[in-house]
């Protein structure tokens, strides 16, 4: 009766770990960048594979839809906002998953009025590096958000299932210790 109770118990504890892959797999994570008034918008699975055509929408403070669309098929979309505002962009990959992010976006204009004039020189250098540095590490961003949404892969689940039998063979063994005295 006990050896029945201990393989089912780790028949249940290796299905359990078998399965987990698939759950992590659902949940859906959005990563924003804003460069001036454009916003890119990159939506994965936590296991990194990419919501191909996921409806998007956009939706301002007040609740007023801004944008809506679909990702293409590498994940990736994009809109523009015409002012400066908190946003909400909520995606639904067409299965039932869903998820939400939020950012504040917009041009450099305040209340409608154009930008002013540059104080000293410096602000238009400063401009065109930041835009070059914003389209320079633009991959690096992409690679990193690649990287953070990963879930346990097979090496993991086998790694804490030989733990897991490693705590039980030492339980094991000093229980047999303790009862030959």
């Amino acid at each position: 009766m006990k050896r029945a109770l201990i393989v089912l118990f780790a028949y249940v504890v290796v299905c359990a770990g078998l399965a987990a892959p698939e759950a992590f797999a659902h949940k859906i994570s959005i990563h924003v960048r804003t460069e001036g008034d454009a916003v890119f918008v990159d939506c994965r699975y936590a296991d990194g594979k990419k919501v191909g055509q996921g409806e998007i929408r956009v939706v301002d403070a007040g609740g007023v839809e801004v944008s809506r669309g679909r990702t293409d098929d590498n994940g990736l979309y994009s809109f523009k906002v015409v002012r400066r505002d908190q946003y909400r962009i909520l995606l639904d990959d067409g299965t039932g998953h869903r998820a939400e992010s939020r950012i504040e976006a917009g041009p450099p204009d305040v209340g409608g009025l154009p930008a002013p004039p540059p104080a000293r020189p410096e602000t238009d250098v400063e401009a065109v590096l930041e835009s070059t540095l914003d389209r320079k590490l633009a991959p690096i961003h992409a690679r990193l958000n690649e990287l953070e949404g990963r879930g346990p892969d097979i090496r993991d689940i086998l790694g804490g299932l030989g733990y897991i039998l490693g705590i039980v063979g030492l339980a094991a063994y000093f229980r047999s210790r303790r009862g030959s005295r």
